[in-house]
């Protein structure tokens, strides 16, 4: 059970102010959980000797912990490891103690990257330790001796590294020492791109350790194909690697197209394989075909072309393999039916720890998931019939177009017919009047384009009036 005891730490009175002020040891107790308590006294000597470096005689700086035997004593060694740093006036280690060795995760870092850890206050290290509740510090880097030939190397490539690299020990739980390298690792590959070189002709560096160990994959053809689609920001910055973890069961952090795959090696296994279904359909040219047999962690369903290239398919499909907390992809399945284009189908294909014999998880994830086609489908039914729809009215307001031009070409034709009969109305009028005494007088009414043509000289009543009627003249006879 918890119980307290006082660790006299061997350091000098005046760094007891430090430690305690120093903000990287807040996170101490949380690194080596246990319900760990840490507080710092000073102590009356209770044997006699010399007086302390502080000229206080008769006073020893302690540590009063709180908590299992285990936690309190590793959290006393690395106080007074941390405490005899800051005596030398924040000079690292050269090295731990032998009872501190087996306890540390040690992850190399190059020198030009250290400021990115201890910059504004110890910023980023202060950030790692909360994220992953561990406690870390830097030992003494192992400079290599320079000569005359290192320095003439450093003069002509400004790249040359002569130095070792710095060393970062991590504490605290097994898997949490193992996030906080895998995170550490990648901020060292973003801060500087290639510093984890990809073998030649190789894909992946695997460790072969059974335990908790780190494989590191590359992606694609280069850093432009990256494990996290392009665009993405803020919450979704990390979305594919957050995914890709909560899947295999496995500690993932990338940068570009450098991927961490962190974990014991049946987890490391399994993280590999979905990490090259999850990107090959999105970076290959031609995904290869899942063989769905003999595996028990994944389910599949297939849909129409039309369903897979719409944008919020891909977002639905994504939010509900998220809820399930699996990953999902398509893959490079081909149907091999004789049919158009728009009805051959596609193969979805969905994968997880989650879905590892569990009868109940996989039909819950295939419902959820048919629930989002059966929608994306009624909407490409609603869009035809609404296109449809368009195209009718659009052939029918053409059609009264093409009507109303008929009637006013026909208006247009009558109107002139009309003018030409008002002159000849005018002339035959004229003419039967004229020839009244052998011919028929023909006259049109004015309105229609005629006039009453009267019959002249030559009749007893020189001829009747022909009036115009519907256009057309009565005959004016001549008596």
């Amino acid at each position: 059970g918890a119980q307290l005891s006082l660790y006299p730490l061997g350091i000098q009175g005046a760094t007891l102010p430090k430690l305690r002020q120093h903000p990287m040891l807040r996170h101490l107790p949380g690194a080596l959980g246990g319900g760990l308590s840490l507080s710092f006294v000073m102590r009356p000597r209770l044997e006699v000797g010399p007086a302390d470096g502080d000229g206080e005689a008769g006073e020893v700086p302690c540590a009063v912990l709180v908590g299992s035997r285990e936690h309190r004593w590793l959290a006393s060694q690395l106080v007074a490891v941390f405490g005899r740093a800051l005596e030398c006036k924040g000079a690292n280690l050269d090295e731990l103690p032998p009872a501190l060795a087996g306890e540390a995760r040690v992850v190399k870092v190059p020198p030009d990257c250290l400021a990115l850890f201890t910059a504004k206050g110890m910023k980023l290290m202060v950030d790692l330790m909360r994220e992953t509740s561990c406690f870390m510090f830097f030992l003494k880097s192992r400079k290599a001796r320079k000569n005359a030939v290192d320095d003439l190397l450093g003069a002509v490539f400004e790249d040359a590294r002569t130095d070792g690299d710095e060393r970062l020990a991590i504490f605290g739980a097994p898997w949490a020492k193992l996030r906080a390298a895998v995170r550490v690792m990648a901020c060292v590959e973003a801060a500087r791109s290639g510093h984890h070189a990809r073998p030649e002709g190789e894909g992946a560096l695997i460790s072969a350790a059974p335990g908790l160990a780190v494989d590191i994959v590359w992606l694609g053809r280069g850093p432009e194909d990256s494990l996290e689609e392009e665009g993405t920001a803020g919450e979704q910055r990390n979305a594919n690697a957050r995914l890709l973890e909560h899947a295999s069961g496995c500690v993932v952090s990338s940068s570009r197209n450098v991927v961490f795959l962190g974990g014991a090696l049946p987890h490391r296994e399994r993280a590999r394989r979905y990490l090259r279904w999850m990107t090959e359909w999105r970076l290959e040219a031609a995904p290869a075909a899942i063989d769905l047999a003999g595996l028990r962690d994944i389910v599949d369903i297939k849909v129409t072309r039309p369903i897979a290239t719409r944008g919020d398919f891909a977002e639905e499909i994504r939010a509900v393999a998220t809820e399930h907390g699996v990953i999902w992809c398509f893959d490079g399945w081909v149907d091999e039916r004789k049919v158009k284009d728009e009805e051959r189908l596609r193969q979805v294909a969905f994968m997880g720890l989650a879905l590892d014999d569990n009868a109940a998880a996989k039909s819950g994830l295939l419902a959820d998931a048919k629930r989002v086609v059966e929608r994306i489908d009624a909407l490409l039914q609603a869009e035809e019939a609404e296109k449809n729809t368009v195209v009718e009215w659009k052939d029918a307001e053409q059609d009264h177009l093409d009507f109303i031009t008929a009637l006013k070409g026909k208006g247009m034709a009558k109107g002139k017919d009309k003018g030409k009969g008002k002159a000849k109305g005018k002339d035959k009028g004229e003419a039967g009047g004229e020839a009244s005494e052998f011919q028929k007088g023909n006259g049109k009414d004015a309105a229609k384009g005629g006039k009453d043509g009267k019959g002249k000289k030559g009749g007893k009543d020189g001829g009747k009036d022909g009036k115009g009627k519907d256009g057309k003249g009565k005959d004016g006879k001549g008596k």
